[in-house]
């Protein structure tokens, strides 16, 4: 069949040359429109489902919501688990699903799920899913700030900022206090900014945080009220039936029809203080005599700032499957738009663009491979001794990378640092032998499979592009350029190679147990170097931008939270390398990442290194001066990590770590006695650092009992003065005032400083059913306690996180320390248990699936083998090069000290096809010889004489093809490195083997016949 392709391709020579130059041009179009990102998205498939419960402490909100909600979602097809999150007025519940469910169904099963269980939630709260989107989703953020703009030029007095550091909007109020100016900020942002934008495509939606929502405030005055006999709820229904619109049909009026409307919608502060809300002895009592009426802020559960000074945070949130530098293009041109329409000093700024680390990677990427292939070009035109070979040969590479886009595209692969990081253009040079070993590895399932699965289809199509090519576009293209014979000279430099390799192949033939004594004494040494090597999942991407999360104490509240980040970001600023700083605080909108108020994620943005007083600091030294001036900071708990990373930890186990200790139980106090012994001995484990036990207790809570014997005297129920509470403290909706396309919501609730005085709280007037009040204080015992901060569950189990970060040693020997102290230290109680997660959980994954994946491999190898060589004997010959080639990647990790990893797996995969390759053309020679009657100790050495410059091309156009990748230190090089140093090392020790040990186990132990 072969022979047959090759000569239809000898004969139609320039039509297949036609047909591989409109696969070029197809390949350049694809290569166009190829996804590119930075890493593979190894995000679980799942459902986020946010409520937000104001009225439902931690505990009631678990109860009453994130349990029935967890419960209603168990036995939906797909569903492998569920975990929950409750807090203050909040929960959140991720239904994770597996890679195979269609997210758009589990979100459709989900959303039936939720409608069923509608009328058992409390009133009020109402269930709400996440974006569809991903830890990569984020790709775009910008800050809403004030600043003079150079393009707006304008007088003292007019729109915009004014010498006094006031703010003049364009209706011309004026803004002096800062929570004012933060408030028009986040009107700008949710109905300027957030509005223009939503229509990108490849938006899931837009999230803002920080700033205050408007509101339209009636402060009421308890004792006025409880003098006129007038309740919250009074107050609130006269609000709503005085700020309607309705229609009513329409009028014929002479032929004519008139649309019938009566509008009495309020239309701002002052027309709502003038409402009426009551009379007495026909006496109208206006609003404004019983309530102060004000534009004010809304309570908020999240906080925005930069440099030290207060902003609101915008951030793009792709859609799932999205191409993020496309989006995140749009978005940043869309943006450019908005700014030239935002009012006067209102200016929108770009802090975090996912594009630039984009660049930087696939930069990396693309040079690694640019290098590989001039390297192997170069090769290519030393050992041939032909040009025009060489060139042909040469050819092969670029044609093979716009057949491989257009296949990525059409397969779904993203172009990113795993998918191009295992490319290597010396091995599509070479041939197809290695398909056959990459296969495997379409077996990785979870997060391993994400992130390796696209590299194999990626090297797979890569191969196969270049065995069709050798097929076809070969044999013309050499038809056509080499049409006289051509005469098979020997080079100089493979000249000088056999008169040194001959010498040196009889010295170990003559001696063929030291021969074979080195190679095993070789093969001890490696399985005794492997045993000392670290294991860690993947290196870490070093993203080049940090960030710092800072926790304090339980209860502390937004503005405490925000004052003390403004230090923090003020430290970090002073730091050369820094370009600036930003924070969130809380929860923003979407709720994608709820935090509490007590915890702020920093983003810490860096110079280009060129820009460094040192541009050769290692970033674990830049890392301690960042903890250096955090230490300093009172009142501030902090772990380091970096955007991507910390997102991915978090949305895949809940958890932002790259080790979690997961505690399971029943009891509360228990866990969290087990979580802080746990903790303890993390602490005093070599190389876990931001080691923190999850904020379960030590929430301050307002704690408001009804008394049952005083509610019985009064006739009053419990729901009552509940209502009561949740409306004077927590607020009251009263309907909406609109402002052309925006609206406000008109709220009722107590001032600041009512709020926060007890003794002001126990005079909030309660409605008796007989018309009279009576003070709160009379029905009910308020006292400050402390409460659950947070309540986390799992699988319907209750679970205390105990999390670290690792850094200057390897993830599996931290964990198995700890493991072995907890093991012997930690007595766990009746009924709990533990389980680790984090990256270890990944690296356990990946560890277990390659236990099987490998043997696997390597029982293709052997029926290749034999299938090509038709002998065991010469097949198991052929296959010593496989772990003899893999003596050389253990001690090239153990020499540069780098620790085992999936990505040196893949490595250490690939090598064992290369050596096989190797092996393969040699003892095919040799067989060669014996049909044709030579000994077999001759034909031995005769062969490996013949195929030396095959066995010696083969190893430099792989191993340089992949020397790029090794010494390369720009973004992403940490994660391609492993890999490259297996198999640069692998193939010094596989063609060693080749050139000298395979020929002199073949002179003792191979097949007789051919």
């Amino acid at each position: 069949m072969i022979d047959r392709i090759v000569t239809f391709a000898v004969a139609r020579r320039w039509l297949v040359l036609l047909l591989t130059l409109i696969a070029c041009l197809i390949g350049g179009w694809a290569l166009q429109r190829l996804p590119i990102d930075a890493v593979p998205d190894i995000t679980n498939n799942q459902v986020q489902v946010n409520v937000r419960a104001p009225s439902l402490s931690p505990e009631l909100v678990e109860k009453q919501v994130a349990f029935p909600i967890e419960t209603a979602l168990s036995g939906i097809e797909g569903l492998e688990y569920s975990r929950s999150l409750s807090r203050n007025g909040f929960a959140q519940i991720t239904a994770v699903f597996t890679d195979a469910t269609d997210i758009y169904f589990a979100r459709q099963q989900v959303n039936e799920r939720l409608a069923g269980l509608a009328e058992s939630l409390p009133a009020g709260v109402t269930p709400e899913m996440g974006p569809i989107a991903t830890g990569l989703g984020e790709v775009y953020m910008w800050t809403v700030h004030l600043a003079h703009r150079k393009d707006d030029q304008h007088e003292p007095g007019e729109p915009g900022l004014q010498p006094d550091g006031s703010y003049i909007t364009p209706e011309g109020e004026r803004l002096v206090s800062q929570a004012d100016q933060a408030t028009y900020l986040r009107t700008a942002q949710d109905w300027i900014v957030a509005p223009l934008l939503k229509n990108t495509p490849g938006l899931a939606g837009v999230d803002s945080i920080g700033g205050y929502v408007k509101q339209f405030q009636v402060v009421p005055d308890l004792a006025r009220l409880a003098a006129l006999r007038i309740g919250i709820d009074d107050l609130a229904r006269a609000l709503e039936e005085n700020n309607n619109a309705v229609g009513a049909g329409v009028v014929d009026r002479n032929g004519e029809g008139l649309a019938v409307r009566s509008d009495a919608r309020l239309t701002g502060a002052e027309d709502l203080s003038r409402t009426v809300i009551a009379t007495r002895e026909g006496v109208p009592i206006l609003l404004s005599q019983v309530a102060t009426v004000r534009t004010g802020q809304a309570i908020r559960m999240g906080s925005a700032s930069e440099n030290g000074r207060e902003v609101v945070v915008g951030t793009a949130v792709m859609r799932v499957g999205e191409n993020s530098r496309t989006v995140a293009s749009a978005v940043a041109k869309r943006l450019e738009e908005i700014n030239a329409s935002l009012p006067t000093d209102v200016i929108v700024q770009p802090v975090l663009d996912r594009t630039a680390l984009v660049h930087s990677t696939i930069n990396t990427v693309a040079k690694n491979l640019a290098e590989g292939a001039l390297l192997v070009v170069v090769v290519l035109f030393v050992l041939l001794g032909n040009f025009r070979a060489a060139l042909i040969a040469a050819l092969v590479i670029p044609i093979t990378m716009l057949m491989t886009s257009f296949g990525m595209l059409q397969g779904g692969v993203s172009a990113n640092l795993m998918s191009l990081g295992a490319l290597d253009f010396g091995l599509i040079v070479d041939g197809a032998v290695i398909i056959l070993v990459y296969v495997p590895l379409l077996t990785l399932t979870g997060i391993e499979g994400k992130t390796f699965t696209p590299m194999a289809l990626t090297v797979i199509l890569a191969l196969v592009c270049a065995f069709i090519l050798s097929l076809t576009f070969v044999p013309a293209l050499l038809a056509v350029l080499l049409s006289k014979p051509v005469e098979e000279k020997e080079g100089r430099i493979m000249g000088w190679l056999k008169t040194r390799y001959e010498p040196g192949l009889d010295r170990a033939m003559q001696r063929p147990t030291r021969t074979m004594g080195v190679a095993v004494a070789a093969f001890v040494l490696a399985i005794g170097a492997f045993l000392t090597l670290g294991q860690e999942f993947l290196p870490q991407l070093d993203e080049g931008d940090m960030t710092a999360q800072l926790l304090r104490i339980p209860g502390t509240s937004v503005e405490q939270s925000q004052a003390m980040q403004f230090d923090v970001e003020k430290a970090i600023a002073t730091l050369p390398q820094v370009r600036f700083v930003f924070s969130k605080t809380g929860t923003a909108e979407l709720a994608s990442d709820p935090m509490p108020p007590n915890i702020s994620d920093t983003f810490i943005i860096m110079k280009p290194r060129e820009e460094w007083p040192d541009p050769k600091l290692p970033k674990a030294e830049l890392v301690e001066a960042v903890e250096k001036k955090l230490a300093v900071l009172p009142g501030n708990a902090f772990e380091i990590s970096q955007p991507i990373q910390m997102r991915f930890n978090e949305l895949i186990a809940g958890v932002r770590g790259d080790v979690a200790v997961k505690v399971f139980g029943d009891d509360a106090d228990a866990m969290a006695r087990t979580a802080n012994q746990v903790a303890t001995i993390l602490r005093r484990t070599a190389g876990a650092v931001d080691v923190r036990v999850e904020q379960t207790e030590g929430l301050p809570m307002l704690d408001i009992r009804p008394r049952r014997e005083a509610l019985a005297a009064m006739g009053l129920s419990a729901k009552a003065v509940q209502d009561v509470v949740a409306a004077a403290i927590g607020g009251r909706d009263a309907g909406m005032i609109f402002e052309g396309d925006r609206r406000f919501a008109v709220t009722i609730r107590l001032d600041d400083t009512q709020r926060a005085d007890i003794e002001a709280v126990g005079q909030i007037p309660v409605p008796t059913p007989d018309g009279a009040f009576v003070p709160l204080a009379s029905v009910a015992e308020i006292a400050v306690t402390t409460g659950p901060n947070q309540i986390s569950r799992e699988n319907g189990k209750r679970r205390i996180v105990v999390q670290a970060n690792v850094r200057g040693r390897d993830v599996a020997s931290v964990v198995a320390d700890a493991q072995a102290d907890i093991a012997s230290a930690v007595r766990l109680p009746a009924g709990a248990y533990l389980e680790w997660g984090g990256q270890f959980e990944n690296l356990a994954s990946a560890r277990d699936r390659l236990l099987l994946v490998v043997p696997a491999c390597f029982v293709l190898i052997l029926l290749l083998l034999y299938g090509a060589l038709g002998n065991v004997r010469d097949a198991m010959i052929v296959f010593t090069g496989v772990p003899l080639a893999l003596v050389g990647g253990v001690l090239a990790l153990f020499l540069r000290g780098m620790p085992f990893s999936v990505s040196a797996a893949v490595g250490f995969i690939a090598l064992s096809g290369i050596a096989v390759l190797n092996g393969l053309v040699m003892v095919t020679a040799i067989q060669e010889l014996i049909g044709q009657g030579m000994a077999r100790a001759r034909a031995a050495e005769q062969g490996a004489m013949r195929r030396l410059r095959p066995v010696v091309m083969t190893a430099l156009v792989a191993s340089l093809g992949f020397v790029p990748m090794a010494l390369a230190t720009g973004s992403g090089a940490e994660v391609q490195k492993p890999l490259a140093t297996v198999v640069i090392g692998g193939l010094v020790s596989a063609t060693l083997l080749t050139l000298f040990v395979l020929p002199t186990l073949y002179a003792r132990f191979g097949g007789r016949r051919a």
